[in-house]
């Protein structure tokens, strides 16, 4: 049997997840640069409740996210192909091209 604490907010355990679920013991920054083509898609997913948008040129978009579990959003980001690039931070960049290459991997032959 689980009691929920009194002071627990869902809202603020479930803001920084893609799912809801997953977290991670400190909030990471991430930055994504999404082509014309998926901008407006990218746009209206509010997949997280922190982030920032900027426009950038021929219709592209660059969205900054604060996340609470970097593989569990570039698994996310990862839905939109190659119109989607992790540019910030590195550690995450790295990650997604860890997840990209075994992905590849499935399908060599």
């Amino acid at each position: 049997r689980f009691t929920v604490p009194d002071d627990f907010d869902i809202e603020a355990f479930a803001t920084r997840s893609v799912s809801g679920i997953m977290h991670g013991d400190q909030a990471t920054r991430v930055t994504v640069r999404f082509s014309a083509l998926v901008a407006r898609a990218a746009q209206a997913e509010r997949i997280v409740r922190e982030r920032t948008i900027e426009e950038g040129p021929a219709g592209g978009v660059t969205i900054a996210y604060t996340v609470a579990d970097p593989a569990e959003f570039v698994r996310w980001v990862l839905k939109f192909g190659g119109e989607a690039e992790i540019v910030a931070p590195p550690e995450v960049r790295a990650l997604a091209r860890e997840i990209a290459s075994s992905v590849a991997a499935l399908y060599k032959s």
